[in-house]
């Protein structure tokens, strides 16, 4: 798959008469694409088939804005992305399902928790920069901005939600406060550290199976 996306991202700088770094640029659109639609298909196949589908999807849309703004942790290849990001969604849904009834008589201190928790993880390390997407100085200042509205944005959303007060709501935002949780772990320097040596490990894994 990667030597795929290599080759079309080579073909594309060739047509446009791109350099070696607009090539980069490419490449690394071209890859996440292939792996924001691999991981979306491999999360809800999965979640599907486990029961947790809605609980996965409200994860889905509380961590995307962020993450998309703060970047962090990335695997190797599309497809390491797309097992990984669907076993980790998957257990926020079913984890999510497990501890709704303790949030719904905790919401308050438990979507608070979380948001604090992301809020200093976010000031301390967003935006993470990569080798391959690098940062200005402007950049940086601004992605910082745009991370804080998002998680801004999407507290308050799960704070509207919650004042339905309802069961299945309580879900909803527990999965959303895992969520929030998660992205803050991917951004941390340990996380990624965690995250690098698990795709080593998940890489090698798979070279010996082929």
């Amino acid at each position: 798959m990667g030597s795929r996306v290599e080759h079309l991202a080579v073909y594309l700088a060739g047509q446009l008469s791109l350099d070696e770094d607009d090539r980069d640029v490419i490449r690394f659109g071209l890859e996440l694409v292939v792996s924001t639609a691999l991981s979306l298909g491999a999360t809800l196949t999965l979640a599907l088939a486990v029961g947790v589908v809605k609980p996965v999807l409200a994860a889905l849309l509380v961590f995307t804005p962020v993450r998309t703004q703060a970047g962090g942790a990335h695997n190797s290849s599309p497809g390491l992305c797309a097992v990984v990001t669907a076993l980790t969604f998957t257990l926020l849904g079913w984890l999510a399902m497990r501890v709704g009834p303790w949030v719904g008589t905790h919401i308050s201190l438990f979507l608070g928790g979380s948001f604090v928790v992301a809020l200093v993880a976010n000031h301390l390390w967003a935006p993470v920069e990569t080798p391959n997407k690098p940062i200005s100085r402007r950049q940086r200042e601004k992605l910082r901005r745009r991370t804080l509205v998002a998680l801004v944005a999407v507290t308050a959303a799960l704070t509207s939600l919650a004042m339905m007060g309802s069961q299945e709501v309580a879900v909803y935002i527990a999965a959303g406060g895992l969520a929030l949780l998660v992205q803050s772990l991917v951004i941390s320097t340990w996380g990624i550290v965690f995250f690098d040596k698990m795709d080593k490990v998940l890489s090698l894994s798979w070279a010996r199976r082929r």
